[in-house]
């Protein structure tokens, strides 16, 4: 992946955490407690460590090429994704979702293996995902969105990564 398009954000679980180190601070200052002053700083480092470390567990990914098969309504869409990792280090935790223009909201993904998606360094691996079908008729697959929060859940990291696939619903 092109690290210039790895987008950083904080998740649900920092908008929790935030107001209480905010907390933990104000208590640190009141008091003069030194011991809430280290807990403090320890909690805060971890978060810039996170940071780091879910933006180095994108870099590495490689998208190889997606394939998207025909389904008939009612029935799941299986995607094959191609993944490589070209770096030093195991990459964790990977999700996928669907984005297109037809589509209200992202459409996640399910790993057919079930599981967390590990790629050890030099590995490739290929994921078989599912999506439910819509009506019959011919879809585009235009963009699939990676993303992760490894280690500790308080940052993600997303990439798009541009498909640009047909695929067909066929009647029942």
């Amino acid at each position: 992946m092109k690290r210039e398009s790895i987008r950083l954000r904080p998740t649900g679980l920092w908008m929790l955490f935030g107001p209480v180190l905010g907390c933990m601070w104000l208590a640190a200052v009141n008091y003069s407690n030194n011991l809430i002053y280290a807990i403090l700083y320890l909690i805060g480092s971890l978060t810039f460590i996170s940071i780091f470390h879910t933006w180095r567990n994108l870099t590495s990914l490689e998208v190889e090429h997606i394939r998207v098969n025909p389904a008939f309504v009612g029935e799941e869409v299986r995607v094959e994704i191609h993944l490589r990792n070209r770096g030093k280090h195991t990459i964790y935790g990977l999700s996928f979702m669907r984005l297109g223009e037809e589509m209200r909201r992202p459409m996640p993904l399910r790993n057919r293996g079930g599981g967390v998606v590990r790629l050890p360094p030099g590995d490739s691996y290929a994921i078989e995902a599912v999506f439910p079908s819509g009506r019959r008729g011919i879809y585009r697959f235009e963009t699939l969105l990676v993303w992760t929060s490894f280690p500790f859940g308080l940052i993600s990291a997303a990439v798009r990564v541009p498909v640009d696939s047909v695929y067909f619903i066929y009647p029942q």
